[in-house]
Formats: structure tokens, sequence, C-alpha cells
């Protein structure tokens, strides 16, 4: 599904994988009981985090690397003055 998504073509085990887990969705769920998930979705999910900002905060930045560039910069200005701390105490 994912290789679908970018553009990209699936593979034979892709394919066979993504045709399983659509045939599984089309089966309604027992009631409580979790959703069937794609072969590889919890390592995706766990490689993107993916953080929502309220409208002034994202007006703030032009781009999503702009955010990234102010987020290393904050935590690089934490980093200095914890270790400043640690050398005062």
């Amino acid at each position: 599904m994912i290789g679908a998504m970018a553009g990209g073509r699936l593979g034979r085990s892709a394919r066979r994988n993504h045709r399983r887990v659509v045939r599984e969705e089309a089966v309604a769920p027992r009631a409580g009981a979790a959703a069937p998930r794609a072969p590889g979705a919890k390592r995706y999910a766990q490689a993107m985090n993916i953080v929502l900002l309220d409208a002034d905060v994202a007006a703030a930045f032009p781009d999503p690397a702009a955010v990234n560039e102010a987020l290393r910069a904050l935590m690089r200005a934490a980093e200095k003055l914890v270790r400043r701390r640690r050398l005062r105490a």
C-alpha cells in the first residue's frame, strides 16, 4: 500500500498482502475488535511523527523544514542551558 501511495509499483508479495488486507477489511469486524492492519503498518507508523500545529503557530513558518529548523535550534539552546546549570551545581 505504501508503494502505491508513493506512486511506485507494488511487488508480487506486496500485491498478495494488499489483496489479503482488502479481503479482511471487507469482512465486518466484531464489536470492539481492532481493524486489521496492512503488513508493515506498525513499522510505518513508528517512523512517522505527525504533529498538528495550531493555526497561529503554523502561520509563523513558511514550510515544514522551517519548523524542524526552529525546533532543532530550540533543542540546542535547551541542551546548552542544561549543561550550564550542571556545571554551576
